[in-house]
């Protein structure tokens, strides 16, 4: 099984699915999408085909590297990671009962059961739409099996946002992805701030001033937060353009991409006045987070910040449309997007 069936099936699973909801739905539900015990069974189909990609031995890949690490570790060679020291514990448990390959599978099956467990928290009855929307993300599959660790991590932080009226898992689960991951502090500090700090308007501000700000002097905040070195990923910030085959500079295409859940959620917020606590805390935290990238989005590999914001994507566009009628023939509207929401990630996959 290789990355191209992934692709490719949920493209598929996306047009019959989007064929079941494009239906009149009954009164009582905003959407006619499949029940929610469909949901399990894609999450665990889904689980299975990252779990079942082989590992591209001698490539290079972080897939490769993980592989490695687990078999190394399994044999006493112990990490000197310091930074993720509750990710590699975590290897270190799986070792003792189990190859990396089952590792591999644990670790997807946990990965795609917290995306799960985010979506049949905040939306009964249409945890099969924010399922198949978070599934058909443009950066879902890779972070799940290649950069695993930074998905795993931000998959707890969705934990931690589902539970964010209780405060114990609230902070729990952030200290897990912390724990899992370093350079999930900065969602994470979005995060509270958005959670004690509900000013919409001013953080939209913020957010569009720091368009300015990097397209005119965006090299001072890559040699600024550099110098902060709160995490070694800083150093992407430093590699030189000639040593990556990215592309890099001002990446108007990326904004473009970023703005969709902003403008959404103005929309909603703004234009509908949609009011719910959960949906302020993910947009808030959303732009929070994103405004860090827009300021460091001339670096190397800056998708692997951009990510620190664009694990939420999905779920800023379609939440407020499953909670309350927003507008006219919501369920065609909805279709639509999640249907865009697919091509966009399959046409990338294409190129």
């Amino acid at each position: 099984m290789d990355v191209s069936f992934f692709y490719h099936a949920m493209f598929i699973v996306t047009i019959l699915s989007c064929m079941v909801m494009y239906q009149p739905a009954p009164y009582e539900r905003i959407v006619c999408a499949p029940r929610d015990y469909t949901a399990v069974i894609l999450m665990l189909a889904v689980a299975v085909v990252l779990a079942s990609l082989p590992v591209p031995w001698h490539s290079g890949a972080d897939r490769e590297l993980y592989a490695s690490q687990y078999i190394w570790q399994q044999k006493g060679f112990i990490s000197k990671n310091v930074s993720d020291r509750l990710f590699t514990l975590y290897m270190n448990l799986c070792g003792t009962v189990m190859t990396y390959k089952g590792w591999l599978w644990v670790t997807a099956l946990i990965y795609c059961f917290n995306h799960y467990i985010f979506s049949r928290r905040i939306v009964k009855g249409y945890v099969y739409v924010v399922l198949l929307m978070f599934f058909t993300s443009f950066m879902f599959y890779g972070y799940g099996t290649n950069t695993i660790r930074a998905g795993f991590a931000a998959s707890f932080l969705l934990l931690a946002l589902s539970f964010y009226e209780k405060p114990i898992l609230f902070f729990g689960f952030i200290l897990i992805a912390i724990g899992c991951h370093a350079s999930m502090l900065l969602p994470s500090v979005a995060m509270i701030v958005a959670k004690y700090n509900d000013r919409k308007r001013l953080f939209l501000y913020i957010w569009f001033f720091s368009i300015i700000l990097s397209a005119t002097l965006g090299h001072y905040f890559e040699i600024l937060f550099s110098s902060l070195a709160f995490d070694s990923r800083l150093s992407y910030l430093n590699v030189a353009a000639n040593e990556t085959h990215y592309e890099v500079g001002f990446r108007l295409d990326f904004i473009l991409y970023s703005c969709m859940p902003v403008l959404a959620g103005y929309y909603y917020v703004v234009k509908k006045n949609f009011e719910d606590k959960l949906y302020s805390l993910l947009f808030n935290t959303y732009i929070l987070a994103n405004t860090f990238w827009i300021l460091v989005i001339r670096a190397n590999f800056s998708d692997r910040f951009a990510y620190l914001s664009w694990f939420l994507y999905p779920i800023v566009l379609i939440y407020p449309l499953l909670k309350e009628r927003l507008v006219g023939n919501q369920e065609q509207k909805i279709v639509v997007i999640v249907f865009l929401h697919e091509l966009f990630t399959y046409i990338m996959f294409l190129r």
